[in-house]
């Protein structure tokens, strides 16, 4: 384990796997607003979600676009009732070919093996744009609930957190970022911009 996080961090490895069908949707909104205007501005019109979760944001942002979700197999259930003429998967395999944009919100640090990931979703989609996020560990300091600064994380679903820099730094390894960024403050987002380099 290195993924540019301090020595010493501990990581929860075969944290439990989760998806989000909540009402609100109000987590990572900004970071499908931010997906959205780089599709517009770029016209890039084959979309991927990767965790989904309700699809509602992917929907919302997405559909005059063709879209693909992909989120684990109870929620994709779901999903294929709820928008039947949507692409719903439990894998990237099928969908991921001729994709222009992937947005991966909060699910990095979910997954055991990040570079595994990574190389996948970069094999799968060469020419595609990325929009990820996952929560900055230093701002969940703030939240005595949330905030580990050594691990492993409080959310019990998630392996590891990154710090502003360490994230950038791990980003910088597979992709050109464009633009890093803190979305959203109170939810201690941050969000990268980027393409293969």
């Amino acid at each position: 384990m290195s993924y540019f996080l301090p020595e010493g961090y501990v990581e929860r490895l075969g944290a439990p796997q989760s998806f989000d069908l909540g009402g609100d949707d109000t987590w990572q909104d900004e970071v499908y607003k931010t997906a959205a205007a780089l599709a517009y501005v770029l016209d890039l019109r084959m979309v991927v979600d990767i965790g989904t979760g309700s699809g509602f944001k992917l929907m919302k942002y997405f559909s005059d676009r063709v879209t693909a979700g992909v989120d684990l197999k109870p929620a994709v259930d779901i999903l294929r009732q709820k928008y039947p003429n949507r692409i719903w998967v439990t894998s990237t395999m099928a969908v991921l070919m001729d994709v222009e944009l992937v947005i991966c919100a909060d699910v990095l640090e979910h997954v055991d093996g990040p570079d595994y990931f990574l190389v996948r979703l970069k094999n799968d989609a060469p020419r595609a744009w990325f929009v990820i996020s996952t929560p900055d560990r230093k701002l969940l300091e703030r939240y005595p609930k949330w905030g580990a600064q050594m691990g492993p994380p409080r959310n019990g679903c998630h392996v590891r957190e990154w710090s502003f820099d360490e994230f950038r730094q791990y980003m910088d390894q597979h992709f050109e970022v464009f633009r890093h960024f803190i979305s959203n403050r109170e939810q201690c987002t941050q969000c990268v911009i980027a393409r293969l380099k």
